[in-house]
């Protein structure tokens, strides 16, 4: 029964139980019905068996099968369960290892990186504003200029996701925080020329979460959602109360995100964008799962995505997020 578990679950175990109850049977059949002969080195007497002595043993052999049965495939589960935990363990342990060597890497480069980016950054908006430019090297000038904004963004991401610091939870208003990002995405980037980001749902919504890693994590979905959409499109920030707490919903008009793609969205480093870098939704991963949060995607190709934070963690006492709604 327990090789039968240890192969097959509770289904091996039971084939492996009726297979010698059945052989059990059939050697006691044989002796009491005396067409197998005892062992030669032992007494005659102890196989000569009545009918119920017969029955009794019979049965409680076979009770004792199941009680085995039923244990090994208990066991056999347990262990399938803690082999998929182990598997997902050492996965985490592996992606910890990682993004230990890339906070290394990413502590050295940033420094030097940033420096050279600042300079060139305030050299390009000096340039920009003399009088002698022409508009196409004012025009010029704005490509450098939002390249490094790029790259700054880039290192910042990259910062993030691999110096990640335990979140300090402080009752934060999530709408008023939603809010202030979709303004500031409104007059930067692509946000302040061909789309347009909006904020609908409540004007007030507590949760318990760090203030700054959250307006980080919408941060990263507005800014995902501006550089998935088509000039004229509209990007709308939404938060929305359920039964559960409180859905924050970033969702665009893009060309959506295939299913292959959708399995591997918050992995570091995956992007299905030319330019991107796959870093940004990295992060939003890590701070909603330090949070205690979940994120899923809701997309089809050439419809659109929409990014659902569903921000379940209890709230300090005051007003939850289902009063703050209703006032």
């Amino acid at each position: 029964c327990v090789t039968g578990a240890a192969l097959a679950g509770l289904r091996g175990a039971a084939v492996a139980a009726l297979s010698g109850g059945a052989l059990y049977v059939g050697l006691v059949t044989f002796l009491a019905r005396g067409w197998l002969p005892p062992p030669a080195d032992q007494p005659t007497a102890l196989y000569t068996l009545t009918r119920g002595e017969v029955v009794y043993y019979v049965l409680v052999t076979l009770l004792m099968l199941v009680v085995v049965t039923l244990l090994a495939g208990f066991l056999a589960e347990r262990l399938r369960v803690e082999a998929g935990r182990a598997v997902i363990a050492e996965a985490r342990a592996d992606r910890a290892e990682r993004m230990a060597a890339l906070g290394r890497l990413a502590a050295g480069l940033a420094h030097e990186i940033r420096n050279p980016l600042g300079s060139i950054a305030g050299s390009i908006q000096l340039l920009r504003d003399n009088p002698a430019l022409s508009d196409e090297d004012k025009q010029l000038c704005d490509i450098v200029q939002r390249e490094a904004e790029r790259l700054n963004d880039l290192v910042t991401d990259m910062m993030d996701l691999t110096r990640r610091r335990e979140p300090v939870l402080a009752q934060v208003d999530l709408s008023s925080v939603a809010r202030e990002v979709v303004a500031l995405a409104s007059t930067s980037g692509r946000g302040g020329s061909d789309v347009r980001v909006e904020y609908q749902g409540l004007e007030r919504a507590e949760v318990r979460a760090d203030s700054a890693q959250i307006r980080q994590l919408i941060w990263n979905l507005v800014r995902n959602a501006v550089q998935a959409s088509n000039p004229g499109d509209v990007v709308v920030v939404s938060l929305e109360s359920d039964p559960a707490g409180l859905v924050l919903a970033v969702a665009d008009h893009g060309p959506g995100i295939d299913e292959a793609a959708r399995e591997r969205l918050f992995d570091a480093f995956f992007t299905t964008r030319s330019h991107g870098t796959g870093v940004g939704l990295a992060v939003v991963k890590a701070i909603a799962e330090a949070h205690g949060f979940s994120v899923e995607v809701d997309s089809r190709e050439g419809r659109g995505a929409t990014f659902r934070v569903h921000l379940t963690s209890p709230a300090a006492p005051g007003p939850g997020p289902l009063a703050a709604a209703e006032a």
